[in-house]
């Protein structure tokens, strides 16, 4: 799932299978170092979007991550963004912030926001 979502909310950032492969391990990195209430949490968002029937449900995707369209998985995520439940906003921002996180925490993304890494001391 992460590895779909992750070059649509990314953009051409995430133009090459590598970076979006260390994207997909670093949600993974991150959702370990939670607490055991918070990866419940996203634990159950992710098993919930692997279901077919509760993903088609929920996002509208019928058919397997591998095979959403792009366009697909920006109208399920503008629509969990903008949505007037506040579980759905909750489950947008959650993937947001996960996949944002993973791939800013790589040195490789850091000259696409101008950062020239931590000071050398």
């Amino acid at each position: 799932m992460i590895t779909a979502l992750a070059p649509v909310m990314l953009g051409a950032a995430c133009g090459n299978a590598a970076a979006c492969s260390k994207v997909v391990d670093g949600v993974r990195q991150a959702v370990s170092a939670l607490s055991p209430a918070a990866q419940r949490d996203i634990g159950e968002l992710f098993m919930l979007l692997n279901i077919g029937p509760a993903r088609g449900a929920l996002t509208g995707i019928w058919g397997p991550w591998s095979e959403a369209s792009a366009a697909d998985i920006t109208g399920f995520l503008e629509r969990w963004r903008h949505s007037r439940l506040a579980l759905l906003q909750a489950g947008y921002h959650a993937l947001h912030d996960l996949i944002l996180a993973a791939w800013y925490a790589e040195p490789e993304s850091w000259a696409d926001i101008g950062y020239p890494g931590p000071p050398a001391l």
